[in-house]
Protein backbone atom coordinates (compact mmCIF):
# COMPACT_ATOMS: atom_id res chain seq x y z
CA UNK A 1 0.00 0.00 0.00
CA UNK A 2 2.23 2.31 0.90
CA UNK A 3 4.55 1.59 -2.99
CA UNK A 4 0.47 2.74 -4.17
CA UNK A 5 0.53 5.72 -2.58
CA UNK A 6 4.05 6.59 -3.45
CA UNK A 7 3.34 5.68 -7.23
CA UNK A 8 -0.30 7.96 -6.86
CA UNK A 9 1.88 10.54 -5.44
CA UNK A 10 4.31 11.02 -8.24
CA UNK A 11 1.94 11.02 -10.76
CA UNK A 12 -0.12 13.69 -9.25
CA UNK A 13 3.17 15.97 -8.99
CA UNK A 14 3.38 15.27 -13.05
CA UNK A 15 -0.21 15.82 -13.46
CA UNK A 16 0.08 19.14 -11.90
CA UNK A 17 3.46 20.47 -12.59
CA UNK A 18 2.65 19.34 -16.38
CA UNK A 19 -1.01 21.34 -16.24
CA UNK A 20 0.53 24.38 -14.85
CA UNK A 21 3.25 24.59 -17.43
CA UNK A 22 0.32 23.98 -19.99
CA UNK A 23 -1.60 27.28 -18.25
CA UNK A 24 1.87 28.82 -18.28
CA UNK A 25 2.86 28.55 -21.77
CA UNK A 26 -0.88 29.56 -23.42
CA UNK A 27 -1.30 32.43 -20.69
CA UNK A 28 -1.07 36.10 -22.56
CA UNK A 29 1.58 36.49 -19.90
CA UNK A 30 4.50 37.66 -21.79
CA UNK A 31 8.33 37.41 -20.69
CA UNK A 32 9.62 40.16 -19.12
CA UNK A 33 12.82 40.83 -16.87
CA UNK A 34 11.71 40.29 -13.67
CA UNK A 35 8.41 39.18 -13.87
CA UNK A 36 8.27 35.18 -13.08
CA UNK A 37 7.15 35.93 -9.64
CA UNK A 38 4.34 37.76 -10.40
CA UNK A 39 3.64 35.19 -13.71
CA UNK A 40 3.36 32.02 -10.58
CA UNK A 41 1.40 33.61 -8.64
CA UNK A 42 -1.08 35.07 -10.21
CA UNK A 43 -1.52 31.81 -12.24
CA UNK A 44 -2.29 30.30 -9.03
CA UNK A 45 -5.86 30.78 -9.14
CA UNK A 46 -5.94 32.62 -12.16
CA UNK A 47 -9.76 32.98 -14.25
CA UNK A 48 -8.10 33.10 -17.48
CA UNK A 49 -5.62 29.24 -16.86
CA UNK A 50 -8.70 27.18 -14.81
CA UNK A 51 -6.81 23.93 -15.94
CA UNK A 52 -4.13 24.22 -13.47
CA UNK A 53 -6.68 25.07 -10.20
CA UNK A 54 -8.47 22.63 -11.74
CA UNK A 55 -6.96 19.87 -11.84
CA UNK A 56 -4.92 20.50 -8.36
CA UNK A 57 -8.45 20.53 -7.47
CA UNK A 58 -9.57 17.01 -8.76
CA UNK A 59 -5.96 15.26 -7.77
CA UNK A 60 -6.85 15.91 -3.94
CA UNK A 61 -9.91 13.95 -4.48
CA UNK A 62 -8.12 11.25 -6.46
CA UNK A 63 -4.92 11.20 -4.11
CA UNK A 64 -7.21 10.38 -1.18
CA UNK A 65 -9.04 7.21 -3.75
CA UNK A 66 -7.08 4.72 -2.19
CA UNK A 67 -7.52 5.80 1.42
CA UNK A 68 -11.04 5.82 1.05
CA UNK A 69 -11.02 2.07 -0.31
CA UNK A 70 -9.35 0.96 2.65
CA UNK A 71 -11.81 2.64 5.45
CA UNK A 72 -14.84 1.23 3.03
CA UNK A 73 -13.62 -2.72 3.28
CA UNK A 74 -13.88 -5.38 5.25
CA UNK A 75 -10.07 -5.06 5.51
CA UNK A 76 -10.08 -2.02 7.84
CA UNK A 77 -11.82 -3.94 10.94
CA UNK A 78 -9.25 -6.58 11.37
CA UNK A 79 -6.37 -3.44 11.26
CA UNK A 80 -8.87 -1.99 13.66
CA UNK A 81 -8.90 -4.83 15.60
CA UNK A 82 -4.88 -4.91 15.64
CA UNK A 83 -4.16 -1.11 16.64
CA UNK A 84 -7.56 0.10 17.60
CA UNK A 85 -9.41 2.75 16.03
CA UNK A 86 -8.17 6.00 17.50
CA UNK A 87 -4.59 5.04 16.46
CA UNK A 88 -5.64 3.69 13.47
CA UNK A 89 -6.75 7.15 12.48
CA UNK A 90 -4.18 9.07 14.23
CA UNK A 91 -1.76 7.07 11.88
CA UNK A 92 -3.79 7.84 8.88
CA UNK A 93 -4.34 11.46 9.39
CA UNK A 94 -0.29 11.96 10.19
CA UNK A 95 0.59 10.13 6.85
CA UNK A 96 -2.07 11.71 5.05
CA UNK A 97 -0.92 15.45 6.11
CA UNK A 98 2.89 14.72 5.39
CA UNK A 99 1.62 13.21 1.59
CA UNK A 100 -0.42 15.97 0.96
CA UNK A 101 2.46 18.72 2.09
CA UNK A 102 4.95 16.97 0.98
CA UNK A 103 3.16 16.57 -2.75
CA UNK A 104 2.56 19.90 -2.79
CA UNK A 105 5.91 21.24 -1.99
CA UNK A 106 7.39 18.99 -5.00
CA UNK A 107 4.95 20.07 -7.28
CA UNK A 108 5.02 23.61 -6.91
CA UNK A 109 9.00 22.92 -6.59
CA UNK A 110 9.13 21.87 -10.37
CA UNK A 111 6.45 25.29 -11.26
CA UNK A 112 9.12 27.27 -9.40
CA UNK A 113 11.35 26.35 -11.57
CA UNK A 114 9.62 26.61 -15.18
CA UNK A 115 8.50 30.02 -14.48
CA UNK A 116 11.78 31.01 -13.24
CA UNK A 117 13.36 29.03 -16.65
CA UNK A 118 11.09 31.28 -18.39
CA UNK A 119 11.38 34.76 -16.33
CA UNK A 120 14.36 34.76 -13.99
CA UNK A 121 13.25 35.57 -10.50
CA UNK A 122 15.05 38.67 -8.70
CA UNK A 123 16.15 38.55 -5.56
CA UNK A 124 14.23 41.86 -3.51
CA UNK A 125 14.14 42.61 0.01
CA UNK A 126 11.43 41.02 1.91
CA UNK A 127 9.63 41.58 5.38
CA UNK A 128 7.66 38.06 6.19
CA UNK A 129 5.92 41.15 8.48
CA UNK A 130 4.95 42.75 5.32
CA UNK A 131 2.23 39.25 4.95
CA UNK A 132 0.11 40.54 8.20
CA UNK A 133 -0.94 43.45 6.20
CA UNK A 134 -0.76 42.86 1.99
CA UNK A 135 -4.07 41.93 0.75
CA UNK A 136 -2.89 40.15 -2.12
CA UNK A 137 0.57 38.48 -2.76
CA UNK A 138 0.02 38.88 -6.44
CA UNK A 139 0.53 42.66 -6.45
CA UNK A 140 3.47 42.56 -4.63
CA UNK A 141 5.17 39.34 -5.63
CA UNK A 142 9.01 38.70 -5.32
CA UNK A 143 10.81 36.07 -4.30
CA UNK A 144 10.27 36.37 -0.68
CA UNK A 145 6.24 36.25 -1.93
CA UNK A 146 6.84 33.06 -3.60
CA UNK A 147 8.60 31.14 -0.64
CA UNK A 148 5.94 32.20 1.30
CA UNK A 149 3.03 30.91 -0.73
CA UNK A 150 5.12 28.36 -0.88
CA UNK A 151 5.23 27.19 2.28
CA UNK A 152 1.79 28.04 3.14
CA UNK A 153 0.28 26.33 0.74
CA UNK A 154 2.04 23.34 1.13
CA UNK A 155 1.18 22.99 5.03
CA UNK A 156 -2.84 24.30 3.87
CA UNK A 157 -3.02 21.70 1.58
CA UNK A 158 -1.98 19.18 3.92
CA UNK A 159 -4.69 20.60 6.83
CA UNK A 160 -7.55 20.76 4.00
CA UNK A 161 -6.84 16.75 2.43
CA UNK A 162 -6.81 15.60 6.12
CA UNK A 163 -10.68 17.71 6.42
CA UNK A 164 -11.57 15.87 3.40
CA UNK A 165 -10.17 12.59 4.78
CA UNK A 166 -12.34 12.31 7.46
CA UNK A 167 -15.50 13.00 5.37
CA UNK A 168 -14.79 9.94 3.36
CA UNK A 169 -16.95 7.85 6.60
CA UNK A 170 -19.91 9.99 5.82
CA UNK A 171 -20.16 9.95 1.75
CA UNK A 172 -21.06 6.50 0.16
CA UNK A 173 -20.55 6.87 -3.23
CA UNK A 174 -16.78 6.89 -4.05
CA UNK A 175 -17.49 8.93 -7.23
CA UNK A 176 -19.23 11.45 -5.49
CA UNK A 177 -16.08 11.60 -3.02
CA UNK A 178 -13.67 11.94 -5.64
CA UNK A 179 -14.95 15.86 -6.18
CA UNK A 180 -15.90 16.69 -2.67
CA UNK A 181 -13.22 19.34 -2.91
CA UNK A 182 -14.72 20.50 -6.25
CA UNK A 183 -18.20 20.64 -4.85
CA UNK A 184 -17.05 22.24 -1.63
CA UNK A 185 -15.49 24.77 -3.27
CA UNK A 186 -18.29 26.19 -5.38
CA UNK A 187 -20.46 26.31 -2.32
CA UNK A 188 -17.61 28.22 -0.20
CA UNK A 189 -17.67 31.01 -3.24
CA UNK A 190 -21.67 30.92 -2.91
CA UNK A 191 -22.14 31.54 0.73
CA UNK A 192 -18.81 33.94 1.44
CA UNK A 193 -20.44 36.24 -1.74
CA UNK A 194 -23.98 35.60 -0.20
CA UNK A 195 -22.94 36.73 3.35
CA UNK A 196 -20.05 39.18 2.13
CA UNK A 197 -23.06 41.45 0.05
CA UNK A 198 -25.64 40.61 3.23
CA UNK A 199 -22.91 42.45 5.77
CA UNK A 200 -21.99 45.25 3.35
CA UNK A 201 -25.56 46.19 2.71
CA UNK A 202 -26.20 45.89 5.94
CA UNK A 203 -22.99 47.67 7.31
CA UNK A 204 -21.83 49.50 4.02
CA UNK A 205 -17.97 50.25 5.20
CA UNK A 206 -17.67 46.31 6.83
CA UNK A 207 -15.93 45.82 3.49
CA UNK A 208 -13.12 47.73 4.18
CA UNK A 209 -12.02 46.56 7.79
CA UNK A 210 -9.56 43.60 7.24
CA UNK A 211 -10.50 40.86 10.35
CA UNK A 212 -13.95 40.84 9.12
CA UNK A 213 -13.12 40.01 5.52
CA UNK A 214 -10.27 37.54 7.07
CA UNK A 215 -13.05 35.83 8.72
CA UNK A 216 -15.25 35.54 6.08
CA UNK A 217 -12.76 34.20 3.54
CA UNK A 218 -11.64 31.39 6.10
CA UNK A 219 -14.45 29.40 4.86
CA UNK A 220 -12.59 29.65 1.16
CA UNK A 221 -10.39 26.82 1.09
CA UNK A 222 -8.24 29.09 -1.44
CA UNK A 223 -7.10 30.73 1.80
CA UNK A 224 -5.26 28.17 2.64
CA UNK A 225 -4.56 25.92 -0.65
CA UNK A 226 -3.86 29.21 -2.44
CA UNK A 227 -3.15 31.84 0.49
CA UNK A 228 -3.17 35.54 -0.90
CA UNK A 229 -3.85 35.05 -4.39
CA UNK A 230 -7.42 36.81 -3.40
CA UNK A 231 -10.32 36.62 -0.59
CA UNK A 232 -9.11 38.94 1.77
CA UNK A 233 -5.59 39.59 3.84
CA UNK A 234 -2.73 36.94 3.30
CA UNK A 235 -1.69 35.71 6.87
CA UNK A 236 -5.60 36.55 8.57
CA UNK A 237 -7.21 34.33 6.24
CA UNK A 238 -4.84 31.74 6.20
CA UNK A 239 -4.62 31.29 10.01
CA UNK A 240 -8.57 32.02 10.23
CA UNK A 241 -9.09 28.84 7.30
CA UNK A 242 -6.16 26.95 9.48
CA UNK A 243 -8.00 27.13 12.47
CA UNK A 244 -11.55 26.86 10.77
CA UNK A 245 -10.33 23.56 8.95
CA UNK A 246 -8.26 22.24 11.77
CA UNK A 247 -11.32 22.52 14.34
CA UNK A 248 -13.90 20.79 11.49
CA UNK A 249 -11.16 17.85 11.22
CA UNK A 250 -11.22 17.34 14.99
CA UNK A 251 -14.68 17.52 15.33
CA UNK A 252 -15.31 15.00 12.61
CA UNK A 253 -12.28 12.66 13.93
CA UNK A 254 -13.76 12.47 17.60
CA UNK A 255 -17.38 11.55 15.91
CA UNK A 256 -16.05 9.14 13.52
CA UNK A 257 -14.31 7.37 16.37
CA UNK A 258 -17.38 7.36 18.35
CA UNK A 259 -19.30 6.14 15.02
CA UNK A 260 -16.61 3.29 14.25
CA UNK A 261 -16.54 2.23 17.87
CA UNK A 262 -20.25 2.08 18.21
CA UNK A 263 -20.55 -0.01 14.97
CA UNK A 264 -17.78 -1.97 15.81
Amino acid sequence: MRFKLIKIGCILVLINAVSFNVSFWTSSLSPHPGNGPFQYVVLQESATTVLYPLIMWVTIGIALYPIYGIFHSQAVSSMAIRMGWEHLYRRSIVKIFMSACIIRFLTELLNIAAVHWWNPFTVEPFQIESLWTMSELINHANIGIVLAHWILASVGTGIYVVFVFLMADYIRNAYVYIFVPIIQKFLSIFIYIAAFTSMVTMIPNIGERTPMKAILSSIMPSSILSPGTHYGYVLQSFLSAAALYGVLSYILYHFTLKRRSFNG
